[in-house]
């Protein structure tokens, strides 16, 4: 912390506008964050004398931990917030792809279609959602297509090709 006992008359704050100051001395506690960076001030004036006590030393640490922890939630709530909006964007592009779009969970049950999916499919997200993808199969590719497309995506990589997949009517 720096702590000013006497600020109009101690040399550090001349550029600072010490003669407004109505109190006689003041502390500022810097509030720091999880990397050690200084986010923000805590400023403690005093118009009494003596100064600052070893207790209001004390106590300026405690709002600044305080003041700290309260600065870090804020500002993980707002990160949070952004990433709530950022994925409310995603999900509503991938709600409004043109694109079939279905998604699996690691042991292959299918856990989301979006709207087009139904709409070339003609399986309503509850008939699709909890079932395997091979209602989906046209036959028209063979079981080495997908077991290579399988072991791609259980991988972690990302799988490209085309599928022709069959409709819930059959075509």
């Amino acid at each position: 912390p720096v702590l000013a006992e006497d600020i109009r008359n101690t040399p550090d704050f001349a550029l600072s506008g010490r003669n407004m100051y109505r109190d006689d001395s003041f502390i500022v506690f810097p509030l720091i964050d999880e990397s050690g960076s200084v986010v923000g001030l805590l400023s403690l004036h005093n118009k009494k004398s003596p100064p600052f006590t070893r207790q209001d030393l004390d106590l300026g640490q405690i709002m600044v931990s305080l003041g700290s922890e309260t600065l870090q939630k804020q500002l993980a709530a707002e990160a949070l917030r952004k990433n709530e909006e950022h994925l409310a964007r995603l999900a509503t592009a991938v709600e409004q792809a043109d694109e079939n779009v279905v998604i699996t969970d690691t042991s292959g049950t299918i856990v989301y279609v979006n709207p087009s999916s139904t709409r070339v499919t003609g399986y309503a997200p509850d008939e699709a959602i909890g079932r395997s993808p091979n209602i989906l199969r046209s036959g028209k590719q063979d079981e080495a297509f997908y077991q290579g497309m399988w072991d791609t995506l259980r991988s972690g990589s990302t799988w490209r090709g085309r599928l022709t997949n069959r409709r819930k009517d059959g075509r």
